[in-house]
């Protein structure tokens, strides 16, 4: 009576669609004409909505605000790489392990064969 131990490890990873990730995608593919438009016809929709005027506006953000607001989007921007990177380096090792796994299956396949 042989006792067999096994440990097998299942990693995934996919990206969902939400609504909100599919509007910034378009909102980012836009010509500023086509965003000025978009936003003129949400605030004529949505009586929620309020035009600010930003014209008498000159008062810069702190320095401070400035730098946090600029390392958070960097860090956003290196984050969304990492877990890019992450998952080119899954899906390579998911291949290879298949490749592997279907070399180990020929070569067992032509050993029974012989």
């Amino acid at each position: 009576m042989a006792l067999e131990q096994k440990l097998q490890l299942r990693m995934s990873q996919r990206l969902i669609m939400t609504p909100s990730l599919q509007q910034a995608i378009k909102l980012l593919q836009m010509s500023k004409l086509d965003l000025l438009e978009e936003i003129n016809h949400e605030l004529e929709d949505n009586p929620a909505l309020e035009e600010g005027n930003l014209e008498g506006h000159t008062e810069e953000p702190p320095a401070e605000t400035q730098e946090s607001l600029s390392l958070g989007l960097a860090l956003g921007v290196f984050g969304a790489i990492n877990v890019l990177l992450a998952g080119i380096a899954f899906g390579v090792w998911w291949l290879l392990k298949k490749r592997r796994k279907s070399a180990v299956e020929d070569a067992d396949l032509e050993a029974q064969e012989a």
